[in-house]
């Protein structure tokens, strides 16, 4: 039944992922309109490092790799991608930053972030990763004034 409606195991996984994506979407869009864009990043590494849901960034990070390889066949999941970073966006605009630096900085961010988490997966020494995250946001993003 499932290879009938999914078509494969990795469709079926993308759109497991595509659903969580969009219900992390929603409890951040109900609670970052507060935050500063420190916030949100600190906030994402604790989520993405939670130990319990390791399992699932496996699983994140195995079909983020498929779908490079076949991208047609994991569209919705591609457009999932942009979730965290249209919410720094709107987060880096908030505190100050004109839209396009604002989109940039979130890029950045995002894309340092997810590549961090793809080395802690992989990593004997996370506390190494855990410490290059430490100096991007040191670097990147000053304490919150609010």
């Amino acid at each position: 039944m499932l290879a009938y409606y999914f078509g494969t195991r990795e469709a079926l996984l993308a759109t497991v992922l595509s659903a969580l994506r969009a219900e992390e979407r929603e409890a951040l869009y109900s609670t970052a309109r507060t935050w500063s864009l420190r916030d949100a990043a600190l906030a994402m590494w604790a989520y993405y490092t939670d130990p319990d849901r390791r399992a699932e960034h496996q699983a994140f990070f195995y079909v983020y790799a498929r779908a490079l390889q076949q991208p047609e066949l994991f569209t919705e999941f591609a457009a999932s991608l942009n979730a965290w970073v249209d919410v720094t966006t709107e987060l880096a605009v908030a505190e100050g930053d004109d839209d396009d630096t604002a989109a940039r900085r979130a890029q950045l961010l995002v894309s340092a972030v997810r590549g961090l988490l793809i080395d802690r997966l992989m990593s004997t020494t996370p506390e190494r990763v855990d410490a290059a995250f430490d100096l991007l946001i040191e670097s990147m993003l000053q304490p919150s004034r609010r």
